[in-house]
């Protein structure tokens, strides 16, 4: 009986451990179906431990303000996703003006982002922005 409650204590603590696991560092806890802002370096986590990481901006040609363009142009981000031990990389890309979000369908959930800051500016960042300013607008959806 003894050896049976000594394998119980064991066990509980085991699990009131792999519960209490620690977010990784700059993480915001975020919902599904809840906008969110996530910003460069942060890590989104749900309550069920999918993580969101934006992990590059390939491209950024939206026209920046007090700029004359040809093509409004379009930013591409990279995310990470991350389910238990699978990655999986959303690829995302967002014209000024759009009217919906734009979408990208992984194996576990539907990535929508809504907005993307800072906008390019002359008069600001002269229409460059550093990886670490970025911040988007989005939100998560279950399949």
């Amino acid at each position: 009986m003894k050896t049976t409650n000594k394998i119980l204590i064991i066990v509980s603590l085991m699990i009131i451990q792999a519960c209490g696991q620690e977010l990784p560092e700059g993480a915001v806890s975020v919902s599904y179906d809840q906008p969110f802002t996530l910003a460069y370096g942060q890590t989104a986590v749900t309550a069920d431990s999918l993580q969101i990481k934006l992990t590059d901006v390939p491209s950024d040609s939206r026209c920046a303000t007090g700029a004359v363009c040809v093509w409004e142009g379009a930013v591409i981000l990279e995310l990470a996703v991350k389910q238990g031990p699978a990655i999986e990389t959303a690829r995302l890309t967002l014209s000024p003006g759009q009217a919906e979000p734009t979408r990208d369908t992984l194996s576990w959930v539907i990535i929508e982002l809504t907005e993307v800051f800072p906008y390019p500016d002359l008069k600001v960042n002269y229409g460059s922005i550093d990886i670490n300013d970025y911040q988007l607008d989005m939100t998560i959806r279950k399949l």
